[in-house]
């Protein structure tokens, strides 16, 4: 009944390096020569989707020191399980986090300002990134009175505290610990290109259900957004009347209410410096291969030890490059052109980075934002973090899960 004619078929429409990435991957272009935001895009759809559906919101424990325990949650009301029983969170190293899965990118210029990034499951060729998994916290991060960075419903999220304060808060489940990284940065501004066909994500769109976000970052709770399970959409806040909290990836307002500290990435006097492995605010190449940090690279603007003035302004053009770098590199644009959204840049000194932008900065926030402005010794009242874990991740069904919860 499978002939080798059809088997001759099925083998080349499958695996021909002629339509392997027709195949199996997805793509879309970013058009810096067009002020437009929409993306156009091509490939499989099929790969997307099912990457979008493998971004799930679960509950995480350490299990050692080098891996965490997980189990998914249901996936449309994420404060029960998949059986329907309510999740009760037994301890303070419980937290409700998005399983993020490993994928496959490769960005290429395919003419002059046009960028096509491809996104897949499988390492298509030897051009292709690879992003391991990891687990990001679903909700901002608040500190219990113990001192840890925990990440639940129904709590008022963490500000006022240094970056290292807030590293070193999530630390307290282990060492592979830490806050959201330029990498899961990345990913999600990648994802919403792919998922929806545009770089604007805060403008109130009804096509696109996660957009138009209005928590303010001094009122109101987390886990407004608990009850949409892993879809995209948007919330009342908890305990703050005619506002709204968003669910993207699982992750709830990751591009509005509170800015949030970034680690593996440093501005160093007008030089990107991205790596792995922790946070190191304020180390250049050297010294952070003395403390451990891998995969580093400087991407972005080239430093200018003359310059004495911050460049601030409407992203028009991101680093792009081999590894499909996010961070801004000219201005240019507007809330509803290029990449919709903010960027400041002070090359005079030593910087840090910041995400999302709080509710005050209105339009100016969005998964592309970047703020490389600000000391790392710096505390401010609209400045959180989210916790993250970047090791082994052991998956489990929820029985298991709650017999090893005591």
């Amino acid at each position: 009944l499978f002939g080798s004619y059809n088997g001759t078929w099925y083998y080349k429409t499958l695996v021909d390096t002629s339509n392997l990435e027709d195949t199996l991957a997805y793509w879309y272009e970013n058009d810096e020569n067009n002020s437009s935001t929409t993306c156009a895009t091509g490939g499989n759809r099929n790969v997307i989707e099912s990457l979008r559906s493998k971004f799930k919101r679960c509950i995480a424990m350490p299990s050692g020191d080098d891996a965490a325990l997980i189990s998914y949650c249901n996936e449309e009301d994420s404060s029960k399980w998949p059986d329907s029983t309510n999740i009760t969170i037994m301890n303070n190293h419980q937290n409700r986090m998005v399983y993020f899965p490993k994928y496959y990118h490769k960005t290429i210029e395919r003419s002059p300002g046009i960028w096509r990034t491809y996104i897949s499951e499988q390492q298509i060729d030897s051009n292709y990134i690879e992003e391991p998994e990891m687990l990001l916290a679903s909700f901002e991060g608040s500190i219990n009175i113990e001192g840890m960075l925990i990440s639940t419903a129904s709590q008022t999220s963490a500000a006022s505290k240094t970056m290292a304060e807030f590293v070193t808060a999530a630390k307290t489940h282990g060492s592979l610990w830490g806050i959201g990284d330029y990498r899961s940065h990345a990913t999600i501004a990648r994802m919403f290109c792919a998922y929806y066909k545009t770089t604007n994500i805060s403008t109130s769109n009804s096509a696109i259900p996660c957009s138009g976000g209005t928590k303010r970052y001094d009122y109101g709770k987390t886990g407004g957004t608990i009850a949409l399970g892993n879809k995209d959409g948007k919330a009342a806040v908890v305990e703050d009347t005619g506002y709204y909290s968003t669910n993207f990836l699982g992750l709830e307002d990751c591009y509005y209410s509170k800015w949030e500290f970034v680690q593996g990435i440093n501005i160093l006097k007008g030089k990107y410096v991205v790596y792995d492995g922790g946070s190191f605010p304020d180390k250049d190449v050297a010294e952070l291969e003395a403390a451990g940090a891998t995969n580093i690279r400087v991407v972005g603007y080239e430093p200018n030890p003359a310059a004495t003035a911050a460049y601030n302004g409407w992203t028009k053009a991101v680093a792009q490059g081999k590894y499909g770098d996010v961070v801004p590199t000219a201005h240019g644009g507007s809330e509803t052109t290029y990449y919709s959204d903010y960027s400041w840049f002070n090359p005079t000194g030593n910087r840090i980075f910041l995400r999302s932008g709080d509710s005050d900065s209105g339009s100016l926030c969005g998964v592309f934002l970047a703020n490389a402005d600000s000391a790392s010794s710096g505390s401010w009242s609209g400045v959180g973090a989210r916790l993250a874990f970047y090791g082994k991740i052991v998956v489990v069904d929820s029985d298991t899960f709650k017999k090893m919860q005591a």
